[in-house]
């Protein structure tokens, strides 16, 4: 017998392929309803018995199995517990993620109050380097809080002399206005380099949010994508999946290019379902187990994945949505002084 034809020990049966074939028309009707979402939507989880195209793991619950559950990873930098860049590149490397975001302040953590984006900027072009030095195929997003627009300009203008110490020096210091730069390009005046931290990675990761209500969301979102520009990655941290927000997405995709929520995993976990309105959701009981009950929660998981893709499809009858929701949903309203700028949206810093 030649090499060639010796069976493989692996190889599936004609049974086992007929097994497996059984799912491949709902399998494929599920990719369909993704890639028909103009939106990459992530999903925190920490759950392998349902497999989703784009998950998210902090980098103390990386778990290989979740990875194996799916195509791309962002590794987040923790919610309740900041790691330090070591930990979050070794988390990126173990679970060969897409995406990472460096360490960072969240309103759970000490130290969100103090925080400013000068100060920001700085840690955050250390965190850079340590990311451009080391051997790592990971892109990284840069983190940014309100007020968005000054986090923003700081990391486009970041200015190395403040590094250096020389923050004081007029060499270090850089165009501020149209003037100035006619001045410095004429080599009347001399200004010092500055770097664009964003352009220099992926993109922005936009938190802050749970902070902020639906309306200003919105706002605060297009006036980042305003504020990067078009080819930036705009990723949206765990914004709210009310009808208002992903009907704005739905008519203006092109905002954000991702972003991340929970609810598909925490929903099941706390015994609730969502529906179309996703707010209020809706009490389910899984039934209690001897035997593992995930994978039963995993397919409450992929149902409401696959619910947020198809929101945003072009699948959906819009008019038809309209009038549902106009009957079995309370509309939020904005406020009436609602700020559409973001410099409007400050936690104290001015």
């Amino acid at each position: 017998m030649a090499v060639d034809d010796v069976p493989d020990a692996n190889a599936a049966t004609p049974d086992e392929r007929l097994e497996r074939a059984i799912y491949d028309q709902e399998l494929d009707a599920r990719e369909d309803i993704i890639e028909a979402c103009p939106i990459d939507i992530y999903v925190s989880s920490i759950n392998p018995y349902w497999g989703y195209p784009h998950k998210l793991m902090s980098y103390y619950e990386t778990r290989p199995g979740v990875r194996d559950s799916t195509r791309q990873v962002i590794i987040d930098s923790g919610k309740r517990k900041i790691g330090n860049m070591s930990e979050i590149k070794q988390a990126a490397r173990d679970m060969h993620a897409h995406q990472m975001i460096p360490p960072d302040p969240t309103p759970y953590t000490d130290g969100y109050d103090e925080l400013t984006p000068e100060s920001h900027a700085e840690e955050l072009a250390e965190h850079y380097w340590d990311w451009y030095t080391d051997d790592i195929d990971t892109r990284l997003l840069m983190p940014i809080h309100p007020p968005f627009t000054h986090f923003v300009d700081e990391l486009r203008h970041w200015d190395p002399g403040r590094i250096l110490g020389f923050e004081d020096d007029p060499y270090f210091d850089y165009p501020k206005t149209a003037a100035e730069e006619e001045r410095y390009l004429a080599g009347v005046e001399h200004f010092s380099l500055t770097y664009d931290l964003i352009d220099a990675v992926d993109g922005v990761a936009v938190g802050g949010l749970l902070s902020l209500g639906v309306h200003e969301q919105i706002a605060a979102l297009k006036a980042v994508r305003n504020a990067v520009g078009p080819d930036s990655h705009v990723h949206a941290l765990s914004p709210t999946p009310r009808p208002e927000m992903l009907l704005f997405l739905r008519k203006n995709p092109g905002v954000i290019d991702s972003f991340d929520l929970s609810t598909p995993e925490t929903a099941p976990g706390g015994n609730k379902l969502p529906d179309v309105r996703f707010y209020p959701q809706i009490e389910y009981l899984f039934p209690p187990a001897h035997a593992n009950i995930t994978p039963i929660r995993g397919v409450a998981s992929t149902m409401i994945a696959l619910l947020l893709n198809f929101w945003l499809s072009p699948w959906v009858k819009e008019e038809a949505l309209m009038e549902m929701l106009d009957e079995h949903y309370e509309w939020v309203e904005p406020e009436p002084d609602g700020q559409t700028d973001l410099d409007g949206f400050d936690n104290g810093d001015d």
